[in-house]
């Protein structure tokens, strides 16, 4: 069932040999969630050039740096540095930096937060090490962490020791949606957008399904288990980053139960909206939350303003459907689950993963087709009933509206005409040389084909959506 292939990031990899290629020390920072794949990502950079690789554990310092010490050696083939009894990590770099004074030396240091955590002073030491030492020589150091909150403030912010000192910097992200599909090459693509609804882009996740079995017994197996790795995934993540996720936990399931507003939040878990404030803005730093603004309101900046998604999919597949039914699921009752809770649900929860997807194409792919490139943000809009779920504006000067029909029928042309007078709602500058995009499960009927051709309108299949028109 797992899914072992390295899948693209090959512009992560471009951006890393770059780092490697330059004659000059490089301190380099790679971060991102977990199971987003950046050991994959290191070892295969890593591969064929001399490197040492450490994974730290949430142990005391003199622990970890005696098995940095013991992996250094391995990789290095040094019986000396194997007899070392080193206790920190500035006397073991400064050890270690010999072996680079002439020939490029890669040392990753992956989970950076698990020593800081042993040792607050490690930035400065560091710091210390890499004015003195570091600089002097051919390393390239690579500090990766899967804490995104901490290696944003403790090691990149303007505040850390670090500061000034990093060559280069990462965060790893979800893969695309065509990149999740080569996990499950034998899926429709109809099937795809389910997964990908339902999983996300985490390489780890996405390895859990099979394409041999449905979407149904795909979740069975994999999620509907208390013994599985995305049963228990969601609680791993926010025990590692949160003291106590209980109220955090009440918020997610009230935003996937389809309360986005702040006050709606607020109201959902009892609390003063002040009081929501601070932890929606921890989730939004955790990459699970987001907060969107219609994309033509110029009050985005207001906290309390705008709407809030869950913008991880499996975090929203979870809070909708396992933390509410987890009695069931503990007692063995996951078919039951999904044939009485979820399967009747699945298509109303996919919607807004659909166009979301659909957003991603525009950014991404709708040149291919469309020959239209997004000048700025991709987003949404709303206003009073008009809602549009794909709005930008394109380097050409034009603009794009889309509608996304995540449904059992083809769309028509009565949804061009609800796409073109909720437009109406836009401000004229917006309304400029606009472009109409329908984006369909199903397909377009015939009506609506003949009259897209005629007026110029776009109309995108999901085997559009996937490239497989190309």
């Amino acid at each position: 069932m797992l899914q072992t292939a390295f899948i693209n990031r090959s512009m992560e990899l471009q951006a890393l040999e770059e780092q490697y290629q330059t004659p000059q020390a490089a301190l380099f920072v790679l971060y991102g969630r977990r199971r987003v794949g950046k050991t994959a990502l290191l070892r295969r950079f890593c591969h064929g050039k001399p490197h040492v690789y450490f994974q730290a554990s949430q142990e005391p310092e003199r622990d970890n740096v005696r098995h940095f010490l013991r992996e250094a050696a391995d990789a290095l083939g040094d019986e000396l540095l194997a007899r070392a009894d080193y206790s920190d990590w500035e006397t073991a770099l400064q050890y270690l930096s010999r072996s680079a004074r002439s020939e490029r030396l890669i040392v990753i240091l992956d989970e950076f937060p698990y020593l800081c955590d042993a040792n607050e002073a490690l930035p400065s030491l560091l710091q210390r090490f890499w004015d003195h030492t570091g600089l002097q020589t051919k390393l390239m150091l690579l500090l990766c962490g899967s804490s995104v909150s901490f290696m944003e403030q403790k090691v990149l912010a303007e505040r850390s020791p670090l500061f000034g000192r990093r060559t280069g910097q990462l965060e790893l992200l979800p893969l695309d949606y065509r990149d999740a599909a080569a996990f499950l090459p034998d899926y429709s693509t109809d099937q795809l957008v389910q997964a990908y609804g339902i999983l996300g882009g985490m390489p780890m996740y996405q390895a859990q399904f099979s394409d041999q079995v449905s979407l149904a017994q795909n979740v069975q197996r994999s999620i509907f288990r208390p013994q599985t790795l995305l049963y228990t995934e969601l609680d791993n993540v926010l025990r590692i980053e949160l003291r106590d996720p209980t109220t955090y936990n009440s918020i997610l399931e009230a935003v996937a139960d389809g309360k986005t507003k702040h006050s709606e939040i607020a109201t959902r878990v009892d609390r003063p909206a002040n009081a929501v404030s601070p932890y929606l803005a921890r989730l939004e730093s955790l990459r699970i939350v987001e907060r969107v603004a219609s994309l033509t309101d110029n009050a985005s900046g207001r906290r309390g303003h705008g709407r809030y998604f869950i913008c991880d999919p499996f975090a929203r597949f979870w809070y909708r459907f396992v933390l509410p039914n987890r009695s069931l699921i503990e007692i063995g009752e996951g078919e039951r689950v999904w044939a009485q809770r979820v399967g009747p649900q699945v298509d109303q929860f996919l919607g807004p993963s659909f166009e979301s997807l659909c957003r991603q194409y525009m950014r991404r792919h709708a040149y291919e087709k469309l020959g239209l490139l997004p000048d700025g943000e991709v987003g949404r809009y709303w206003s009073g009933d008009a809602e549009i779920d794909v709005l930008c504006r394109n380097d050409d000067g034009s603009h794009t509206s889309g509608e996304c029909k995540w449904s059992n029928r083809m769309m028509d042309e009565a949804d061009l005409e609800d796409l073109q007078r909720k437009c109406q709602a836009l401000a004229p500058h917006w309304r400029e040389r606009m472009q109409y995009v329908l984006f369909s499960r199903r397909g377009f009927t015939q009506k609506l084909s003949r009259r897209a051709a005629q007026e110029g309108h776009h109309l995108v299949s999901l085997d559009d959506l996937y490239g497989r028109d190309q």
